[in-house]
């Protein structure tokens, strides 16, 4: 009798070319949803990242803003020795009661300084060379350049100055005049995170430029603090 042999174990188990396609198509589909996956997770990490350290620089610099202006002696034209505020678009300048043992009043001032990377910082000073000028107001002597920078990546530092007229309020950037204080104060601060300003630095991006604009656009976040002032 003849025996019937079994097949050869080589062709068994084999692959066919069609196998080994069908095989590589899967593995190539599921790597390019892996991927996508892990890339849109990732930029949502950056993108969550950048956030919290633009807010917890915005939100150190507002807070100690807020304190330092509910500690202000301002005075108006009423008092025989008014104190009034001062201040601009981009500064902001008054007496206010010190702690820790300083003297009993220091001149706090906050202004945008302009950075050697493009970009600009919101710095603060406190001195103890309070004096009363002429004019029924007081000395303003701090430092233009100088004072502790508290929040840097700055694209813009904005101060609004908000009066009633009419018993509406209005905000404008520049003060009352007349010997009045404002009744409130805006700080608005856009800032972009340290990526942004290392891409800016990078590119050697000059302010105003079209690369500048592009990223401080996608990447600044605006944070914005109203605070009334004492009143004395």
């Amino acid at each position: 009798m003849k025996r019937l042999l079994a097949p050869s174990s080589r062709y068994a188990e084999g692959f066919t070319l069609l196998e080994m396609l069908a095989a590589i198509s899967i593995v190539a589909i599921l790597s390019a949803i892996l991927f996508g996956a892990f890339n849109q997770a990732s930029k949502a990490w950056l993108l969550t990242e950048n956030r919290v350290e633009t807010f917890v620089q915005a939100r150190a610099a507002l807070d100690l803003f807020a304190r330092d202006i509910s500690q202000a002696v301002l005075r108006t034209n009423s008092d025989p020795q008014p104190l009034i505020l001062q201040g601009g678009a981009d500064w902001i300048a008054f007496p206010a009661a010190a702690n820790d043992g300083l003297p009993d009043i220091l001149t706090i001032t906050y202004q945008m300084n302009t950075e050697s990377n493009g970009l600009c910082s919101l710095r603060r000073t406190a001195t103890n060379t309070f004096t009363v000028g002429t004019g029924n107001n007081w000395k303003l002597t701090a430092d233009a350049n100088g004072g502790d920078v508290l929040v840097d990546n700055v694209v813009d530092v904005s101060f609004q100055y908000a009066t009633i007229v009419a018993s509406n309020q209005t905000w404008s950037s520049a003060l009352p005049g007349g010997n009045q204080n404002p009744v409130s104060v805006r700080l608005s601060l856009t800032i972009v995170d340290s990526r942004a300003a290392a891409r800016l630095a990078k590119a050697n991006a000059a302010s105003g430029s079209a690369v500048f604009n592009n990223i401080t656009n996608s990447a600044a976040r605006t944070f914005s603090l109203d605070v009334y002032l004492p009143s004395h």
